[in-house]
């Protein structure tokens, strides 16, 4: 009985070590697809006049920075298969004119909402966690 336990725990453990290293394997994958720099073409569905916004991810730091428009920020993220949360942001504090501002803080808002991504044909998609409607998207450059 002791042996048949000790090699079910065994078992168990090199199971669940395989599922973990699996999972490292997928997470890296998804931080190493979604490293590069974009340039934001839309966001919640509005197409953008300006070509000024962008977003940078890295793999190796798993940092995220870019233009928003008038200011220019950087912050963190995590992946768990395509599941990506952006941790808290830091930004400079240019005013600019009332338009500008009005987009900026909904391409942050944006950030801070998206849960999931996908990239297709080059282009980036941030979606919703709460409804996976599409935040914001993002063209390779």
């Amino acid at each position: 009985m002791k042996k048949l336990l000790l090699v079910t725990a065994l078992i168990s453990a090199v199971l669940m070590t395989g599922c973990n290293e699996t999972k490292k394997v997928i997470e890296t994958a998804g931080t190493v697809r979604l490293t590069g720099n974009y340039t934001v073409t839309q966001i919640t569905g509005t197409p953008l006049q300006s070509k000024d916004m962008s977003l940078s991810f890295t793999a190796l730091d798993k940092m995220v920075s870019g233009n928003s428009g008038c200011n220019t920020f950087s912050g963190n993220y995590s992946i768990d298969v395509l599941a990506i949360s952006v941790g808290q942001l830091m930004a400079t504090e240019a005013y600019c004119d009332e338009p500008v501002m009005n987009v900026e803080r909904a391409f942050m808002k944006a950030l801070k909402e998206t849960g999931s991504f996908n990239i297709e044909d080059n282009v980036l998609s941030l979606y919703s966690k709460v409804d996976r409607s599409v935040l914001l998207k993002a063209s390779r450059k």
